[in-house]
């Protein structure tokens, strides 16, 4: 048996093919009663399914308005339920080519029906007031190709790129509907993004070891867990794209909605776009 949620997460390919079972399954079934129903009519080997059929369409006259109703409701939730949505966590402060460029593509990427967007509201990262109202910022969103825009409450929106990246997670996590979420980059390749991001999501001692000593040392926190990481990282064949990685506040987001999405146990995929 499978459930809502493991439908949800099937590749697009498998999604379309459970919903013409479905179909199959329903119109073979519409069409068995009615079959039934009109041997029934020529007196041609009544059956039990047959005059269930007879009693059920008779006795109410708003029969045929309330099946076809329901039926269009279970398909408009199957069609709901096949769609794939990704989203995007993001400031827009303010929305400009770039952004649009980021939708554009994930639609294109990821063969997304729907684009949800996670966006800050009037304060952004660091406390400062949005360029523009939150409201003006949505509208701008939505024109640009996005379908539905959240608000990221202030208490993670003005937060650090960690607490920042949770809250957006946390969210589209919890909508039950996401299949991915897509970050731009400077670097399109997913597979060092998921590196460290499963890494730092387990904080292994040697690591918290060094990190402590880099703090003891004055540095600053970001400093710190660069150099913890990079230390790390030395002897690996992706030490010079890691070291790339860390250099960039916009790769830093990503490996942050790695993380959460790993301290999540979620089952949402992450996807880099390459900025333009």
């Amino acid at each position: 048996s499978m459930s809502y949620m493991d439908i949800l997460m099937l590749p697009k390919p498998a999604k379309k093919f459970f919903k013409n079972c479905f179909l199959i399954i329903f119109l073979v079934s519409l069409y068995s009663y009615f079959y039934s129903f009109t041997l029934t009519l020529y007196h041609k080997k009544p059956d039990f399914h047959s005059l269930l059929t007879i009693f059920y369409i008779f006795s109410s006259p708003l029969f045929s308005y309330v099946f076809i109703d329901r039926m269009f409701k279970v398909f408009t939730k199957l069609e709901y339920l096949f769609m794939k949505i990704v989203g995007i966590i993001a400031e827009y402060n303010p929305f400009h080519t770039g952004h649009e460029y980021h939708i554009q593509e994930t639609r294109k990427q990821t063969d997304a029906d729907y684009i949800v967007v996670v966006m800050s509201g009037d304060f952004v990262q660091r406390g400062a007031p949005a360029f523009l109202p939150k409201h003006t910022r949505t509208q701008m969103a939505l024109l640009g190709g996005a379908d539905l825009v959240f608000e990221l409450p202030a208490t993670h929106a003005c937060q650090s790129a960690e607490l920042f990246a949770l809250g957006g997670v946390t969210l589209l996590n919890g909508l039950g509907c996401i299949e991915e979420i897509s970050f731009g980059s400077e670097s399109g390749n997913i597979e060092a993004f998921e590196v460290l991001g499963n890494f730092l999501s387990k904080e292994t001692e040697e690591y918290k070891n060094i990190l402590k000593n880099s703090l003891k040392k004055g540095f600053s926190y970001p400093a710190a867990r660069q150099q913890a990481i990079e230390t790390i990282f030395n002897s690996s064949n992706i030490s010079q794209e890691i070291s790339t990685l860390l250099s960039s506040p916009n790769n830093i987001l990503g490996i942050e909605y790695i993380k959460s999405l790993k301290k999540h146990k979620s089952k949402i995929e992450p996807v880099a776009i390459e900025r333009y």
